[in-house]
């Protein structure tokens, strides 16, 4: 595991490396396509996206994305806010920089390509974290994702869903190869044509606390949650399996298809441990809401080493921490509000929330890895609205570094989530 918190920390170190003298170019206040916007960065640059939808018919945008420079941070307003869609002509976004930039905060989608439909990692770190990468199809390998040549990407807290090939290859949702490693985590893969995820070559990424749900067809039969037919052992801890066409995995290393349960027994030495084959049970998988309820076999079944969820049990498989919060419940249905402003925020800013019902509350900041670096409130709340005053600052005083965060309200049973963008 000490591999894995290294790879994060160096991302992560990486990824903020000079963000005090980094522009911020915003879309589309201060350029009318992402691709200009992109273009005009320098080295460290953040590109912000506003919500609404980015394509060639909506504003004129060319595909694929291209980030060619490093340390761009390509910022979204929600994986349901800001749109990419290449509406078949191309990849949607390329990262071919070598040191890593980030993409988060974006549904990807439309993309279509020989390799990588949704995003295509030729080079580097790159961060690719909260978005929702579906419907893209590739004719030859990683319809939604693919990471290539030395690529050590970090690819976290995503929904890869639904891609497709345009072929009749079996090109899968994911594919590593060549000598691509890095860390792939808390991602759901559903519903890919082929494998949920493939290595081959020398590719060698860490994938742990992963959900496999659904993937593969039934004719021609094929799919897998993993087909790991990389020469490398097997890095696959702590992921859940659920309905996949042929089976829970394959490795070389063990020879024949297993379920989750059976790659954990197969040997007390290897790296293949922990995995859990049961029903993650969505909210409602059918409407695309993927969070945890009550008897998910993903609760507390994560790595329990490093990190825990933010309320601070086990960590949960999968992009969606399930909060155990002991509380009074908020009227059945009924919403709660949650808005920021400023948003992007530099110094200091407020955060509002609304209960239509007298409630327990935790109102959480937490940063793109899914730990909590911050309680901003807790306690019982009246019915009506309420107003908190922020500084910028983790639970420790220390300004946070420039980049998209998470301000989560947990009110009784119902959960808000919004991003906010820390720039300095």
């Amino acid at each position: 595991m000490k591999t894995v918190v290294l790879v994060a920390a160096l991302a992560l170190a990486t990824l903020f490396a000079n963000s005090a003298s980094a522009t911020v170019r915003r879309v589309p206040l201060n350029f009318a396509t992402i691709t200009a916007a992109l273009a005009a960065s320098g080295a460290g640059d953040t590109v912000l996206v506003a919500a609404g939808t980015y394509s060639a018919g909506a504003n004129g945008e060319t595909f694929p994305l291209q980030l060619t420079t490093n340390r761009i941070q390509l910022l979204g307003a929600g994986m349901d806010a800001s749109v990419l869609d290449a509406n078949g002509s191309a990849s949607v976004v390329r990262h071919d920089a070598s040191q890593g930039g980030r993409v988060s905060g974006f549904r990807i989608t439309g993309g279509s390509g020989s390799l990588g439909g949704g995003v295509r990692i030729d080079n580097g770190n790159a961060e690719i974290d909260h978005n929702r990468i579906d419907h893209n199809g590739a004719s030859v390998g990683g319809a939604g994702v693919f990471a290539g040549n030395a690529a050590a990407p970090w690819i976290h807290h995503n929904l890869v869903l639904d891609n497709f090939a345009t072929s009749s290859a079996d090109v899968h949702g994911l594919r590593f190869h060549q000598s691509a490693t890095g860390v792939f985590e808390h991602n759901l893969v559903a519903h890919s044509d082929g494998n949920g995820l493939l290595t081959v070559d020398l590719a060698a990424p860490i994938v742990r606390d992963n959900i496999f749900y659904q993937n593969g067809i039934p004719a021609p039969l094929r799919g897998r949650g993993i087909c790991w037919l990389s020469e490398t052992s097997a890095l696959i801890t702590h992921n859940l399996f659920y309905q996949n066409q042929v089976a829970a995995l394959l490795w070389l290393g063990g020879g024949g298809n297993f379920s989750g349960a059976m790659a954990n027994s197969y040997s007390a030495t290897d790296t293949v441990y922990g995995n859990v084959d049961g029903d993650p049970r969505f909210v409602n998988a059918a409407a695309g809401d993927y969070r945890l309820v009550l008897g998910s076999a993903a609760i507390d079944a994560g790595d329990p080493t490093w990190p825990h969820d933010p309320d601070g049990s086990v960590a949960d498989i999968g992009p969606f921490a399930y909060t155990h919060v002991a509380s009074v419940p908020a009227s059945p249905g009924a919403p709660i509000a949650l808005s920021l402003s400023p948003n992007p925020l530099r110094n200091s800013g407020e955060l509002h929330y609304a209960l239509p019902a007298r409630a327990n509350v935790r109102v959480l900041l937490v940063d793109p890895a899914g730990r909590m670096r911050r309680v901003l409130d807790e306690g019982a709340r009246d019915t009506g609205s309420h107003t908190l005053r922020w500084d910028g600052r983790d639970a420790a005083g220390r300004p946070l570094a420039t980049g998209v965060y998470y301000v989560q309200l947990h009110a009784g049973t119902a959960v808000q989530s919004r991003a906010v963008v820390v720039i300095r």
